[in-house]
């Protein structure tokens, strides 16, 4: 069918081959921009059937992108599961970011929690230091907030220094309640004994 230009008929009878036939094969017949609409219903069907590789997502994220399927690539990320060995949350957002989707590559990075894409999104692609420094204050952990000040410390004191500085004071005060409790609970443990 393939070399009768049935190119439709073929990856039908080529899905259904999954789990017998090696992907790299059916995916390098098809990598022809001319039928790639055909390589996505297969690498589609690979992931539904769970035998996909980090490698097929990120062929099936760049597919979708380049096509301009922007409504299935979000719900393929919307409907992928992070805890899932198939999907690479870190090529989901490289490749939002590569192909210039950062809203959603942003959207991405929120809804998965993942803080230091989120600030890169915002700080290197969209310059928008105060949301970025507001995320670090409101969202982020105390012991992240310290990793990404001095991550980012540098730009950011350079655009937004009054803001920076704050978080910082914030960040001193925070360790000096910290270290506060701790003493005292040393001391009332020692007591107790």
């Amino acid at each position: 069918m393939y070399n009768k230009y049935d190119f439709a008929g073929a990856i039908k009878q080529y899905i259904m081959t999954l789990g017998y036939t090696e992907p790299s094969y059916v995916i390098r017949r098809f990598l022809d921009v001319a039928q790639i609409e055909f390589l996505i219903e297969y690498l589609e069907n690979i992931h539904t059937k769970k035998i996909a590789k980090r490698e097929h997502t990120a062929l099936l994220l760049n597919c979708y992108v380049k096509q301009q399927k922007i409504d299935n690539l979000s719900n393929f990320l919307a409907e992928s599961s992070v805890e899932s060995d198939l999907f690479d949350i870190e090529t989901a957002i490289k490749v939002c970011r590569d192909l210039k989707h950062t809203d959603l590559a942003l959207k991405l990075a929120e809804q998965k929690q993942q803080h230091e894409y989120f600030l890169k999104i915002l700080i290197e692609d969209l310059r928008d230091y105060d949301k970025a420094l507001e995320h670090i204050r409101s969202r982020v952990e105390l012991e992240e907030k310290e990793k990404y000040v001095l991550e980012f410390g540098q730009v950011l004191m350079k655009v937004a220094s009054k803001k920076l500085i704050e978080l910082i004071q914030l960040l001193v005060k925070a360790h000096s309640v910290s270290i506060k409790m701790k003493e005292r609970d040393a001391v009332l443990s020692k007591d107790d004994k």
